[in-house]
C-alpha cells in the first residue's frame, strides 16, 4: 500500500492524520455552545493563520477558480444539512409546536456561508441577497438584518477589494446568550481573501451567514436502518435524483474512524453493518509490508475511500480557499475520533437542484453562476 496525495476535499483527513503523521493542517473550529469563552479577536488570529497554512501568504502563486464572467458577479456557498434516519422524531424537537407527518423529512441547514466575487471590470454593485427555509425558520443569522418570515435578505454593495468582517459576536454577548447554538461568533475562521468586500449598512463582511431548520422538500436519497443493522438507501422518483451518487458510510467512536465508500448507481444499494475497531495500541509494535503503523494504515485507508468525495466536491466550483474553510468548519465533527459528532452516519453532495427546493435563494440582479456545495449528514441513529 503507497501512501495517497492528500485529496482536496481534506474534511476527512487533514486533522485525522497530523496527530498521526505529524502533517500540518489547519486548526478545525468545532462547534460553539454557551461554555465557548474564545473572543472573536482570538478567531481573527486563528483565521488568519489557518488561511495561511491552507493557501500560503498573499502574494503567493496558487490555484484560482473562475468565479465570473464579465457580465457582473457569481454568488457561491457552502454548508452542511444533518437529518434523521427517522426524520420525524428528530424534527419534533426542532421545530416546536409544528410537529410534521411522520415521514416527512427534516432538514436542518447548518453553517451555510456564502461569498460573492464580482467579475472583471466589475468595481462595485448593490446586491439583494435572500434565503428562505419553506415552512421553517431561520435560527441565525450574520451580519444582522430583518428577517422576514420563513428567510432573511440582506441589502449590500460589493466591492472589489476583500476585507475582513466583524466585529463578530462574543458567546457571552446578548445575541449570542439568545440563541440555542452561536455560530456567528466563529464566522472569523471561515473568511477567505478571494470574495468581494461586502457593506452592509456601516460595516464591512467578508461573508453572510445563515442557520435555520425546518420541514423541507425531499431529499433526493431516503435512508433507511433495517433488521441486523444494514442501511438501504433508495433514490426518491424526484427531478434532482438522477446520476450517480459517492456515499460515505462513517462510522466513529472514542479510538476509531472508519470511513466505507460506497456509490448508487441504480434504485437502492445495501450496506451491511460495520463497527469500529477500538484505539490503535499506544505502542504499536507491528508494521505492515511497508513498515507503515496501524494509525498509518487506517489514515491512509480514509485516503483511498474519499476519493469519489474529493472528486465531486473539487467540481462543485468553490475556490481552494472556500473549500478549506468548509474543512475547518466540519473536520471535527465528520471523521476524527472523539465525542463530537455524529457517531453512525451516511454522507452524500447534495445536487444544487435539490439545494434550490430546499433552501430557494432570490438574488438581485441575477447573478451569472450560483455556485452550492452542501454536504448531507444522515444520523443513522436517530
Amino acid at each position: 500500500m503507497t501512501r495517497p496525495t492528500r485529496p482536496d476535499w481534506s474534511a476527512l483527513l487533514a486533522l485525522l492524520m497530523s496527530p498521526l503523521l505529524g502533517c500540518d493542517a489547519p486548526p478545525a473550529s468545532g462547534r460553539p455552545t454557551h461554555a465557548t469563552t474564545t473572543a472573536s479577536g482570538d478567531l481573527a488570529v486563528a483565521a488568519e493563520r489557518a488561511e495561511e497554512a491552507t493557501h500560503g501568504a498573499p502574494d503567493d502563486e496558487r490555484e484560482r477558480t473562475p468565479i465570473a464572467d464579465a457580465r457582473g458577479f457569481s454568488v457561491h456557498e457552502w454548508g452542511l444539512i444533518d437529518v434523521g434516519a427517522r426524520g420525524a422524531e428528530l424534527a419534533a424537537r426542532a421545530v416546536p409546536g409544528r410537529p410534521p407527518p411522520r415521514r416527512e423529512t427534516i432538514a436542518t441547514p447548518a453553517k451555510p456561508v456564502l461569498y460573492v466575487h464580482l467579475a472583471e471590470g466589475v468595481d462595485e454593485l448593490r446586491i439583494d441577497l435572500g434565503v428562505r427555509i419553506p415552512g421553517g425558520a431561520i435560527l441565525e443569522h450574520w451580519p444582522l438584518t430583518q428577517t422576514i418570515e420563513d428567510g432573511v435578505s440582506w441589502s449590500i454593495v460589493a466591492r472589489r477589494e476583500s476585507c475582513r468582517g466583524g466585529p463578530y459576536p462574543r458567546v457571552t454577548d446578548r445575541v449570542c446568550r439568545l440563541a440555542d447554538l452561536c455560530e456567528a461568533a466563529e464566522l472569523a475562521l471561515y473568511e477567505t481573501r478571494e470574495g468581494a468586500c461586502l457593506e452592509h449598512g456601516d460595516q464591512r463582511h467578508n461573508l453572510l451567514f445563515y442557520r435555520g431548520r425546518g420541514p423541507a422538500a425531499p431529499l433526493p436519497l431516503d435512508v433507511s436502518v433495517g433488521a441486523r443493522g444494514v442501511v438501504t438507501v433508495r433514490r426518491r422518483a424526484l427531478p434532482y435524483a438522477t446520476g450517480d451518487f459517492p456515499l460515505l458510510r462513517v462510522i466513529r467512536d472514542d479510538g476509531d474512524v472508519r470511513v466505507v465508500p460506497a456509490r448508487l448507481e441504480g434504485a437502492h444499494i445495501e450496506l451491511p453493518h460495520l463497527a469500529t475497531r477500538g484505539r490503535c495500541p499506544r505502542h504499536d509494535p507491528t508494521r505492515d509490508g511497508r513498515g507503515h503503523s496501524c494509525d498509518e494504515v487506517r489514515a491512509m485507508e480514509i485516503a483511498d475511500a474519499v476519493a469519489d468525495f474529493d472528486a465531486v466536491f473539487a467540481r462543485s466550483g468553490l475556490t481552494p480557499g472556500e473549500r478549506a474553510a468548509f474543512e475547518r468548519a466540519w473536520n471535527e465533527e465528520l471523521v476524527r475520533p472523539g465525542p463530537a459528532g455524529v457517531r453512525d452516519a451516511i454522507l452524500y453532495w447534495l445536487p444544487t437542484d435539490a439545494a434550490d427546493a430546499i433552501m430557494p435563494l432570490t438574488i438581485e440582479p441575477a447573478p451569472t453562476a450560483v455556485r452550492r456545495a452542501h454536504l448531507v449528514r444522515v444520523d443513522l441513529r436517530r
